[in-house]
């Protein structure tokens, strides 16, 4: 992809570019400054709109008549963000992604109210796979010893300097970053991770 890639800004953001495309625009957006304003012009709108709205609840007699199939696939148009981000090619990607939903492999992580499904074959000295954490959650300000990028799936992220991340956004932090966190939208937030050494100090 040569040449700025605003045309394919939205695509990305909505997860629907393939892996390679997915690849590039990322790639890109750290490389042009140009673009780079572009996009956090339209995170900014898009996350002001996203404040205006509240918190949809589903029907329970609604909810109680969906089958737990329903949920295979809602996430597949983050197949291209997720390929990128873990390296996978597209059917493990929507493996994963399926993964998200299912009850078993979440597990308890250091961080009250934040559960890990860690993935294998992460790239070595790297920890991959998901965080859930409830709508509300706040993570202390930590401070990062190794490269962190963080894709939000669900749900949206509100930075301490009052940047709001929403699905399809990524959130790279590099060594020696300082930030904290909050999950907010009323739902569940749902983020892919690869952390560079696992390793975060905590205030």
């Amino acid at each position: 992809m040569s040449g700025h890639i605003v045309d394919s800004l939205f695509a990305w953001m909505k997860g629907t570019l393939d892996a390679a495309e997915a690849k590039a625009v990322s790639d890109h957006l750290h490389t042009c400054l140009d673009c780079a304003a572009v996009y956090t012009s339209y995170r900014e709108i898009l996350g002001s709109l996203a404040l205006t709205l509240g918190p949809v609840q589903a029907d329970p007699a609604v909810r109680v008549g969906v089958p737990h199939t329903a949920a295979a696939g809602r996430l597949y148009r983050f197949s291209g963000h997720v390929s990128a981000l873990f390296g996978l090619d597209a059917h493990g990607a929507r493996i994963a992604l399926d993964g998200v939903d299912d009850a078993g492999g979440w597990e308890a992580s250091r961080l009250p109210s934040v559960d890990q499904r860690l993935l294998p074959n992460a790239p070595a000295g790297h920890v991959m796979g998901f965080l859930r954490m409830a709508s509300g959650t706040r993570v202390p300000t930590h401070e990062q010893l190794g490269l962190e990028r963080i894709l939000v799936l669900q749900g949206r992220v509100v930075a301490d300097d009052g940047r709001v991340y929403l699905p399809g956004d990524e959130i790279v932090s590099a060594v020696g970053t300082r930030h904290a966190l909050a999950a907010e939208g009323g739902v569940d937030l749902v983020c892919g991770m690869l952390v560079e050494y696992a390793e975060t100090r905590f205030d």
